[in-house]
């Protein structure tokens, strides 16, 4: 064997040695590591769902207590009693007529149990329904107050219809209830008081029963209502005399004064010598000698050439 064979065979042998080397190091040693990476990483990913579940479960307590202080007692008939009476003391205390509440059956929800797997029971539902008469005033302070008792509580649906020209109306509503089974009230109804509507105060809503739009009478009214002359007395208090038709043919105003006209909320601004400005359901208006409320509300060249303006309030409204 010369001395070239020699060598090839030596390193034929480093190159095997090689590669049994490069394989017992990505059995032994790279291969183990590279699970135990992807151990590592599934690992983390279940910590972080984890971490997750945990504080989604403590976001969840949180909201479950918040809603175990609005909830109806836990005991179905006391709750389904003691909501009937606080439905029919609210429309009591609103004053509409004919006053009825009727309550249906409670119904008992359940939901699985994720530990056995069992259902278990959460919450009863209540349905009621609740009637009476009266103006759009009456209905608006209604609804009012029914948002802001802290119970969990809905209007699934509301039904007016208008008598009497709109002046009155028959109110219908269906009202769905809910009683949490872990609340630690048994028998009272939460004395809470909550801000869920988008204004806290009910002036905000006054302009609903003010622009009373069932009334008969809304079209008509503007029409009417007529600037007929503007005085002074020997202090310098102007007042401003308006035709309003109808059983009250002149109202004298000053500043701040409220018309008398139905459907429409029609407040004096100011009064000067030749124009009073108005507040006309939330709309600003300058209205001359001679003109109406209609008129005015409609830019429009009047007889003396003069041009009427309207500027809406710059502020939300209900």
């Amino acid at each position: 064997m010369n001395n070239r064979m020699k060598f090839l065979l030596a390193a034929l042998g480093v190159i095997g040695l090689a590669t049994l080397g490069d394989q017992a190091y990505r059995r032994w040693i790279e291969g183990p590591a590279i699970r135990r990476e992807r151990e590592a990483a599934a690992l983390e990913k279940q910590i972080e769902g984890a971490e997750d579940t945990i504080l989604a479960s403590t976001r969840y307590a949180d909201r479950l207590a918040a809603f175990e202080g609005y909830s109806l007692p836990s005991d179905p008939e006391l709750a389904r009693a003691r909501y009937q009476d606080w439905l029919l003391a609210l429309v009591t205390r609103n004053g509409l007529l004919q006053p009825s509440v009727d309550a249906g059956q409670p119904v008992a929800v359940t939901i699985k149990d994720r530990a056995t797997r069992k259902a278990k029971p959460a919450y009863h539902r209540y349905s009621f329904s609740l009637r009476g008469r009266g103006t759009l005033e009456q209905v608006t302070r209604l609804l009012y107050d029914f948002h802001q008792g802290g119970h969990l509580h809905k209007v699934k649906s509301l039904s007016l219809l208008p008598l009497a020209g709109g002046r009155q109306m028959d109110v219908a509503m269906s009202i769905e209830a809910i009683g949490l089974d872990r609340c630690e009230r048994e028998g009272e109804l939460s004395a809470t008081r909550t801000n869920r509507l988008a204004f806290k105060e009910l002036d905000a809503y006054r302009p609903i029963s003010a622009r009373n739009l069932f009334s008969q009478e809304a079209a008509g009214t503007l029409r009417d209502v007529m600037l007929t002359a503007v005085a002074f007395d020997r202090n310098g208090v102007p007042t401003a005399w308006f035709s309003l038709g109808g059983e009250t043919p002149t109202q004298v105003a000053t500043r701040g004064t409220v018309l008398n006209t139905p459907a429409h909320r029609i407040e004096v601004i100011d009064i000067q010598a030749r124009l009073v400005l108005l507040d006309v359901d939330g709309s600003t208006v300058r209205i001359t000698l001679g003109m109406t409320v209609h008129e005015a509300l409609v830019p429009a060249g009047s007889s003396d050439g003069t041009t009427v303006t309207v500027a809406r309030k710059d502020k939300a409204g209900p």
